[in-house]
């Protein structure tokens, strides 16, 4: 069973955990470990930054033995920009292929359904990510734009694909 819950400062050292095990094997991440503090319990602190006013909502999944997937989302930068937000994603390794990230989507997509505030979700892919890009296709999202070369894996550059789901709201 896959419980999808807000994170709270008691998921820090968890969160910090997951990003380090599943970091390694995420294509579509802009981090590499050499970003991110050595210390879970600070990393994970620092990733759902909890009571920060850029953060829209960070939500974990349960999966019974622990953290299998984490959605963090960002508010617009700009005041013109607050009726999107930006969404990353990131499942661990041994979670994925059970409906984590999904789940982290539908609940992530519904809870943004509910605020009048919020038009639009969105969600950049990497090109070499195919796992992560039938999901967003599979669960209606809509490709926006493409930009090429826009992500290094290692010394390749490859397209950052980046993906919107309307979600209504009024702006």
């Amino acid at each position: 069973m896959i419980l999808v819950r807000p994170a709270t400062s008691t998921d820090w050292h968890a969160v910090g955990v997951l990003v380090q095990e599943g970091i390694f094997d995420a294509p579509s991440s802009l981090y590499t470990l050499d970003d991110l503090p050595i210390d879970p319990l600070k990393l994970g602190q620092q990733l759902t930054r909890l009571g920060e006013e850029d953060v829209a909502v960070c939500l974990v999944a349960d999966v019974g033995l622990g953290l299998g997937g984490i959605c963090h989302v960002l508010w617009g930068e700009f005041s013109r920009c607050r009726h999107s937000v930006h969404a990353s994603l990131l499942v661990h390794p041994g979670a994925r292929r059970l409906g984590v990230g999904r789940e982290l989507l539908r609940v992530m997509a519904e809870h943004f359904r509910g605020d009048d505030c919020v038009s639009k979700i969105t969600l950049s892919v990497s090109e070499t990510d195919q796992n992560l890009e039938r999901l967003v296709v599979s669960e209606g999202w809509r490709l926006e734009r493409a930009s090429p070369l826009a992500l290094d894996l290692e010394g390749r550059k490859v397209a950052l694909r980046h993906w919107a789901l309307d979600v209504g709201g009024e702006v």
